[in-house]
């Protein structure tokens, strides 16, 4: 008997203060657009800001790579360099994500984020995978440094 009326009474109303939709909603959103569209823009040049580097490297460009435990006469390898562009790129991301979510609008930051992600995974494997065959074209034999 006390069954279909009890199952309501176990049930909150639940009282929207706010509508999912609004106007203030949408206009956030716009601008937010517009917003990822500026951050996809600055992180695009910051990061050709770094390829224009390492195409041009100077000291500032390369850094030591960490072979062994210590001292620059440690053995083989001991004094090859790394080039920091990917290090340009993933700062230039950071910087763009960071101004994204200070904002404080989830949407934005998102799109944001998104937009950082697509541009690493895109744009930045070009260039380092231009720069793999560039090498090594540069090392077979009879084509480059090694002797045929």
């Amino acid at each position: 008997g006390e069954g279909a009326g009890d199952e309501d009474d176990g049930r909150e109303d639940r009282v929207d203060i706010l509508p999912p939709h609004t106007a203030l909603n949408e206009v956030a959103a716009e601008i937010g657009g517009y917003y990822s569209s500026l951050e996809r823009c600055l992180l695009l040049a910051g990061m050709q800001r770094a390829f224009i580097q390492a195409s041009y490297p100077d000291d500032s460009t390369f850094a030591r790579v960490a072979v062994g435990s210590s001292g620059p006469d440690r053995g083989a390898g001991s004094g090859a360099l790394q080039t920091n562009l990917v290090e340009e790129c993933l700062f230039a991301a950071r910087r763009s994500t960071l101004r994204a979510f200070a904002t404080g609008h989830t949407g934005t930051a998102s799109a944001a984020a998104n937009v950082c992600v697509d541009v690493l995974g895109r744009v930045l494997l070009e260039v380092l995978t231009r720069r793999a065959r560039v090498g090594a074209a540069l090392v077979k034999p009879g084509e480059g440094l090694l002797a045929g």
